[in-house]
């Protein structure tokens, strides 16, 4: 059987032609799929991070987090907020049974990935947060 061959040359939108492969990725890749991939390699990250801190010492109120595992993230963020709303608390829940590490330190563990790494601007990313960490309370 041959392969059939795609001839470039009728490709005259390539914009539309990305934009329509961008939005089949999660239809592609299945976002409830995607999700559990971040949230395993967040879990990942933030083990190795701990651990390493552990062995150093050190006193920063938050973990880091790979660079392509924050893009990972913010791509779901910006493709499909409400998995990655649901991707985020799930990352917070585990972190917190399986690795003991608090729900404000993965916080500020996500926050200081996405701001660092997401390539978000300041106001949107913060909303997206606000939506999703524990709210603030003053005293």
């Amino acid at each position: 059987m041959r392969t059939p061959v795609l001839d470039c040359t009728s490709l005259t939108d390539t914009p539309t032609l990305s934009w329509d492969v961008a939005a089949s990725i999660p239809k592609l890749a299945g976002g409830h799929d995607l999700a559990i991939t971040i949230c395993q390699a967040f879990l990942y990250e933030l083990s190795y991070s701990k651990e390493l801190r552990n062995k150093t010492g050190g006193e920063l109120p938050w973990y880091g987090i790979g660079t392509p595992v924050a893009q990972m993230l913010a791509w779901l963020i910006r493709h499909d907020p409400t998995t990655a709303r649901l991707t985020v608390e799930q990352i917070i829940g585990e972190t917190l049974r399986q690795l003991e590490i608090s729900r404000e330190v993965t916080e500020r563990s996500i926050a200081t990935a996405l701001s660092l790494d997401g390539d978000f601007d300041k106001a949107v990313l913060k909303d997206f947060l606000n939506r999703v960490f524990t709210p603030k309370t003053t005293t």
